[in-house]
Parts: structure tokens; C-alpha cells; sequence
């Protein structure tokens, strides 16, 4: 699963994050493979990929905390873990960070260019060529 994510082509990525969301089905999945199944949803652009980063060192804390004896490899987990749960973080404190920047409205100071064939634009104001219209059968 792991090395198949990280192969980077679309339908890969596709294969294991499928294969991460069957796993995390089974209750009885053992705490290392559920921790890297999260592990591979966190490093996704799943849309809950900063809770499964999150869960991944939750369940990789746990994992040690249970263990009778850490090796090398339950601490290499849980670095891994708080590894991608820090990039996971990076990439959503940006998203948010762009999300926002786009919903801003224009400053009070900034120009806004009237389109006139653009209906929502100025439409409690009448159109200056209509006075002109008026103004010239009028006279």
C-alpha cells in the first residue's frame, strides 16, 4: 500500500487509498498497519487527510505505549507519523490560507472596473448612457 502510493501515478494513488479505507474497515487490524493506512490517507488529498494524519499518531502513540518493549521500528512509526501529520498541517494551514484570499472583497481603496454588460455591477445606479439617450430626445 505504502509502496504503492508512493509510485505517485494517479491510478497508484487511487489503488492506495482504496485499499487504506478497506483496511481501516477491519476492527482487528493491527495498530501498525491501521497507523500506516491513516498514515497513507494523511499524505492523500483526501478531503479528511488532517484528521487521518492526526489519527495516525494517535494510533502510533498508542502502539507504543502498549508495546512491553519500543524497537527501532515502533519509533520510526511514530516519527513517521508526526512527520506527515506536519506536512498534512502545512498543507492545510496553506489551503485555508488561500481559501481566504480568495473570498476577500476588494479594499475600499481599489479600483473596481464598471462592466457594462455585466448586470450585477452598479445595478442601483442607472446608466450613464441612458441620460445621455434621454437628455439627446429630449433636446
Amino acid at each position: 500500500m505504502i509502496r504503492q502510493f508512493r509510485q505517485g501515478d494517479d491510478a497508484s494513488v487511487a489503488s492506495a487509498v482504496h485499499t487504506a479505507r478497506e483496511l481501516l474497515t477491519h476492527a482487528e487490524l493491527p495498530l501498525i498497519i491501521r497507523a500506516r493506512a491513516c498514515m497513507v490517507l494523511g499524505c492523500s488529498s483526501e478531503p479528511d487527510f488532517l484528521e487521518q494524519a492526526e489519527e495516525a499518531v494517535r494510533i502510533a502513540q498508542l502502539a507504543t505505549d502498549n508495546a512491553t518493549s519500543v524497537g527501532q521500528l515502533g519509533r520510526q512509526l511514530l516519527e513517521d507519523c508526526k512527520t506527515v501529520l506536519r506536512e498534512a498541517q502545512k498543507a492545510h494551514d496553506a489551503a485555508s490560507a488561500f481559501e481566504e484570499e480568495e473570498e476577500e472583497p476588494p479594499a475600499e481603496d481599489e479600483e473596481v472596473v464598471w462592466d457594462p454588460d455585466d448586470p450585477t455591477i452598479g445595478a442601483e445606479e442607472e446608466d450613464p448612457r441612458n441620460d445621455a439617450e434621454e437628455n439627446g430626445k429630449s433636446g
